[in-house]
Formats: C-alpha cells, sequence, structure tokens
C-alpha cells in the first residue's frame, strides 16, 4: 500500500522534503511507517517518541492501523504558551 508522509517543522529539514510517497506492506500500522521513514532518514530516530503522528488530520498512536491512500502528517512535539 502505499501512504503520503508529511515532515512538519525542524522534521523537514532533518529528512530534506516536505513529503514524500511510501510503500508499505498491508496492514502497516503507524509504528511500523515510523521504522520505514527513519529507515529513509536516520536522523529522526532522536526525536522517535517524541513525534506527533496525524492519520488524515487525527491524531493517532503507534498501533494504529494504515490503509493504501492515507496521509500521515510527522510533527515535532508542539510548544508553546
Amino acid at each position: 500500500m502505499r501512504v503520503r508522509v508529511l515532515y512538519f517543522g525542524p522534521l523537514k529539514a532533518q529528512t530534506c522534503c516536505k513529503e514524500e510517497r511510501l510503500e508499505l506492506p498491508e496492514g502497516a500500522t503507524v509504528s511500523a511507517l515510523l521504522g520505514a521513514c527513519i529507515g529513509l532518514h536516520p536522523g529522526l530516530s532522536a526525536s522517535r517518541d517524541s513525534l506527533l503522528v496525524a492519520v488524515d488530520r487525527e491524531f493517532a498512536g503507534p498501533d494504529a492501523p494504515l490503509r493504501s491512500g492515507q496521509e500521515v502528517a510527522l510533527m515535532p512535539p508542539l510548544s508553546g504558551g
């Protein structure tokens, strides 16, 4: 299956792209997607546990299943006041 991954904030600089399309096996989860992204962009590994993930604009946990055609946004932790 193919999903569209969007990178926000400093993740754009770490990956040198703002979006990309990834091929994943059927039944893949958010955790599997993160592993694939880190495989392509090893610099993301340091922030893996603090990344916010949204699937089709809704926050999702590591066990959330993915389907072909979905949009997955990866964001650094939010801060501010």
